[in-house]
């Protein structure tokens, strides 16, 4: 994980240092830089609440010294979870989010995200919320309900946006908490409001970046597709049928039946067991009115995923999306692909920080912006964890590890179970070992992006 960081992030403890600090300077003992670089160090190790991590640092008898080691200056000692806790309270999480903004930028200015990008040079974003807790107290930045029984429940809900990549990879870009502060919450109105906040941030603190919106179904609207055009960005919007909008469907199908070209039928996968076929029909530059706004230049194209058993049997399901650019038989395959990258943001992204060690479902601490803060927190955790094992460093990680550590990654699902493993190595190398900084000029690291 050092490595990761020396190699990727040079500047982060600077950035911590530059985060901007609401205590007294005559009165704080703690800097900025150690209270983050601590909590960015629980995360990274996996440890699952804030009583186990007060445990772990009472008895390590190597982290203080590992910690000037990797400041490179003396520490005046550790502070307890109450200082940590009281810290993030107050912290304001717009100050984390602009480490995460830099993170994002210096990858780009390295050129480390081209490996990522389409084609003609979209960077994939997947743009979903999530909830990660609720809970009977009131919380800052949280949606509130109120039950028939007079109770108020309170839930956590973030609007995430994360660069995602064939190879698994999902980064985070930007966080937008989804709030109900008047009226009962509404996840669509909610989820709808923050997206609109969301972009908006991301055009201004990027750019420079050119970005293909992901989307499900909850967004083929007018204000959401003509926000991202006015962005000059491209966009695949799931759309569910004549279910969602029987009339656009209708139009669909009728510029579908106008051309008998518009049709392509792949084989997936093939086998002694099955068949797996992909038959995919599109149209392109459509034109349908939502409410009173005309959109036009709309392209649609659905698959059907079929399955054939030796025995006879079949399967079979449907996806259709709404996407920016037009559809031809040479172009048919990727355009609908890219619309299933989608479920990355929810797999590798939300699924993998609540089940597989960054335990995006507790709250830490519930109080102030403490639990925004640690959610952030885990975001950056999320994408040095990704830099490192998808790139030559987790190689030169496990022969510098061999005797202790030692198996190999041959497919991302064995990669994901394979985490708990690494966290454990990670809490291992920074709680219970004197710290050695490997060299590792000598080292080529490139990025898997396959």
């Amino acid at each position: 994980m050092l490595i990761a960081l020396q190699h990727y992030f040079p500047q982060l403890s600077t950035w911590f240092d530059g985060v901007k600090d609401f205590r007294m300077a005559n009165r704080t003992q703690f800097s900025s830089e150690l209270l983050c670089q601590l909590v960015l160090w629980q995360r990274l190790s996996g440890i699952p609440s804030n009583n186990q991590f007060e445990l772990e640092m009472e008895k390590s008898e190597h982290l203080h010294a590992n910690l000037s080691i990797y400041l490179k200056r003396e520490i005046p000692g550790l502070p307890g979870i109450d200082a940590i806790c009281y810290y993030l309270r107050y912290l304001q999480p717009e100050e984390l989010q602009k480490v995460i903004d830099e993170m994002i930028s210096t990858l780009s200015r390295k050129k480390l995200l081209n490996g990522l990008k389409t084609a003609d040079g979209y960077l994939l974003l997947a743009i979903d919320g999530v909830h990660v807790f609720s809970s009977s107290r009131s919380l800052d930045h949280a949606t509130s309900k109120r039950h028939g029984n007079g109770k108020t429940t309170y839930h956590q809900y973030y609007l995430e946006a994360k660069i995602v990549g064939l190879n698994g990879m999902a980064l985070s870009v930007h966080t937008e908490s989804i709030e109900n502060p008047e009226g009962e919450f509404d996840k669509q109105d909610c989820e709808l409001k923050a997206f609109h906040r969301l972009i908006a941030v991301v055009k201004r603190k990027h750019p420079q970046m050119k970005f293909l919106v992901l989307l499900d179904s909850l967004y083929c609207n007018a204000p959401v597709i003509s926000a991202i055009r006015a962005h000059g960005w491209g966009y695949s919007v799931g759309f569910k049928g004549a279910q969602q909008n029987r009339p656009l469907m209708d139009e669909f199908i009728e510029g579908i039946n106008e051309c008998r070209t518009n049709r392509k039928t792949v084989t997936m996968r093939h086998n002694s067991k099955s068949e797996l076929t992909l038959q995919l029909r599109w149209c392109n530059n459509a034109s349908h009115t939502f409410g009173k706004a005309l959109l036009n230049g709309l392209n649609y194209i659905e698959g059907t995923v079929s399955r054939t058993f030796a025995d006879g049997r079949e399967t079979s399901f449907k996806m259709a999306f709404i996407v920016h650019q037009n559809i031809n038989i040479a172009n048919a395959l990727e355009v609908f692909q890219t619309g299933r990258q989608r479920w990355k943001i929810e797999n590798q992204g939300f699924n993998f920080q609540k089940n597989h060690g960054l335990h995006l479902g507790h709250s830490f601490c519930s109080q102030g912006h403490a639990a925004h803060n640690y959610y952030l927190f885990a975001q950056m955790a999320h994408i040095i964890l990704q830099l490192t094992v998808l790139s030559d460093i987790f190689k030169h990680w496990q022969k510098k590890q061999a005797k202790t550590f030692s198996f190999s990654v041959d497919s991302l699902l064995q990669l994901l179970r394979s985490f708990k493993c690494i966290f454990n190595q990670i809490r291992l190398e920074l709680f219970d070992k004197p710290m050695t900084l490997y060299e590792f000029s000598d080292l080529r690291i490139r990025l898997r992006t396959g």
